[in-house]
Parts: C-alpha cells; sequence; structure tokens
C-alpha cells in the first residue's frame, strides 16, 4: 500500500520513444501524486480511483538503440525511488541493468495518447498534457488597427483581403489528452467557381510553448523556430459540389464559393492521425509518427 512520502518511477517504453518522470505520494485517499522532476504547467491527470497532478516534463528523447541515454535518465531520477513502473516493454539487457537499482512492477502493453503514457490502473488510462500545441496553417483576415497586424502584407483573394502563415491550434500546449483524444477545427475553402476542382490542402505544424501566438512565420515569411511542420494534408472534395454557398465577397464587388469542412487530429498510442471530415465522411486521413532519429514521417494516407 502506498504511503505519503513514498516516490517512484514511471517509464513508458513505446515503439519510438520513451517517457520517464519520478512522482511522490502526496495523498492516499483519494490517490494523489506530484511529478517531483517536472516543469510548469500544472496539470491533473485522472485515474480510477485518485487523481494524479503534475508538473509535466518533455518526454525523454530516447529513440531506439539510445539505451545509454535512457539510463542515465533513470538514474538520475532514481534517489528515494525504489520501484519503477513500466508501461509497454524493454530488452532484456536494459531491463537487466534497471534491476540492479529498482524493483520494476510492468503493467504491459496498453496503450495512451500520443505515446505519453504516465499511469495505468486496471484499462484506466491516466489524461496527459500535450507537451506542444498542434495546430494548422491559415490566411488570416486583415484587420490594419489590430496590434498584431503590424507591418503585416496582405494578399487579395476572392474572399477579401488575407495575411499569410497564421496560426489556429487545434491542441493548446497543455490541454489534457486521455486515452484516443480527439479534437477538431472547423475551417472553410473559398473558390472561384463552382464549376472547377475542389481540392484542399492542410498544412499540419506543432509548436512549442514559446511559440508566436498569431504567426507561424515573420514579416519576411521566415518560419519562426518554434514551429515543426508535420505535413501537408491533401484531400480531393469534389464529392462536396453540392454542398457550396455562394457568398458575396467582403467588397460586394463578385461572388465566390464557400465549402466548410473540419480537420481533425487523432491521437493514439504512438501516431497522430490527421483528418479532413464533413457530415462525419472522412475525405483525407493521414498517420504520422516518429521515425528512429525523432523525425515525424508519414506512415499512411486515404
Amino acid at each position: 500500500m502506498a504511503q505519503i512520502g513514498d516516490e517512484f518511477i514511471i517509464l513508458d517504453a513505446g515503439h519510438i520513444s520513451y517517457d520517464v518522470a519520478l512522482y511522490r505520494v502526496e495523498k492516499t485517499v483519494p490517490l494523489r501524486f506530484r511529478e517531483k522532476a517536472g516543469k510548469p504547467p500544472e496539470t491533473v491527470y485522472k485515474v480510477a480511483g485518485g487523481i494524479l497532478e503534475a508538473n509535466r516534463k518533455s518526454p525523454v528523447d530516447a529513440t531506439k538503440g539510445q539505451r545509454k541515454k535512457l539510463l542515465a535518465k533513470v538514474s538520475k531520477l532514481t534517489g528515494r525511488a525504489k520501484v519503477l513502473i513500466l508501461a509497454g516493454d524493454l530488452d532484456d539487457e536494459t531491463k537487466e541493468m534497471l534491476q540492479k537499482e529498482l524493483e520494476i512492477v510492468s503493467i504491459g502493453r496498453q496503450n495512451a495518447a500520443d505515446g505519453a503514457i504516465l499511469w495505468f490502473k486496471e484499462r484506466t488510462v491516466v489524461a496527459h498534457a500535450a507537451p506542444c500545441s498542434y495546430g494548422i496553417e491559415v490566411l488570416v483576415p486583415y484587420v490594419p488597427r489590430l496590434d498584431y497586424m503590424k507591418d503585416r502584407q496582405y494578399e487579395q483573394h476572392v474572399n477579401g483581403k488575407l495575411v499569410p502563415h497564421g496560426w489556429r491550434p487545434i491542441v493548446n500546449y497543455g490541454d489534457v489528452l486521455d486515452g484516443r483524444s480527439t479534437r477538431k477545427l472547423n475551417v472553410y475553402e473559398a473558390f472561384k467557381t463552382k464549376d472547377g476542382p475542389l481540392n484542399v490542402e492542410v498544412e499540419l505544424f506543432t509548436a512549442l510553448e514559446n511559440a508566436n501566438k498569431h504567426w507561424i512565420c515573420d514579416n519576411n515569411g521566415k518560419r519562426y523556430d518554434e514551429f515543426l511542420q508535420i505535413s501537408t494534408i491533401k484531400a480531393d472534395l469534389s464529392n462536396l459540389r453540392s454542398k457550396l454557398v455562394e457568398t458575396k465577397s467582403p467588397d460586394e464587388n463578385s461572388n465566390y464559393y464557400r465549402l466548410d469542412f473540419e480537420v481533425e487530429i487523432v491521437f493514439d498510442s504512438i501516431n497522430l492521425r490527421a483528418n479532413i471530415i464533413r457530415d462525419g465522411k472522412k475525405y483525407a486521413d493521414a498517420i504520422f509518427g516518429l521515425d528512429d532519429n525523432g523525425e515525424w514521417m508519414q506512415r499512411r494516407s486515404l
């Protein structure tokens, strides 16, 4: 039975990366733990029968073949902790090395959102804070009186004056994700004519906590370092031609055709899925994951 003050390590050994954290028992009824080796923001992790509060720390960047890095990280966390809770599995050699200092309690190969498994109880998966933001690049209506529009150059489109390289998050840094988390964003595409191709492209990005809140690129079109492009999601929406809505342009001198749809992000154990959806039907379904070098790669698309 856990006692107040007990410390333990949780290690999520995913197929692609490892996530390591040190926790201290703050309360036993209901169960409440706090991550000792973390950073803000403070996040609530729900568990069966209790809550796990933690200062979230970014996942350890330890991919296949980086055993030394993993062992060094665990060693730094080993103090009063005598137990390591293992979600997933490790190779025998790594296990043997860890067992020299720690008792390993394995909880199997169940999975949680985005490869960041922190705690399991029966079949309940912990919620966890997103270590970065996920979102898309958009065109932003030009409103010169707004401070963040200063020195921005607009482009003339059928639906008005728009500024490129805008940022629209779908998942914000620190958002709590649990199990198979799904987030959606309503967007639209403007077409000059209802008879032409109805192709759309969505640029998917991640952003660090300190990223610009409005723009992916600076005034010169150079991308900020805090943003990382995952991929471009493409879809042919020709089957939705009947859903086009004729709309007056802002200057009311012409019309354009508007097509609304949703961009959906789904997190599972080790992958991220990006979908383009209208009326519940998927028109693009791309699956991404991290390769052995920690780079995003597309695994499959619709």
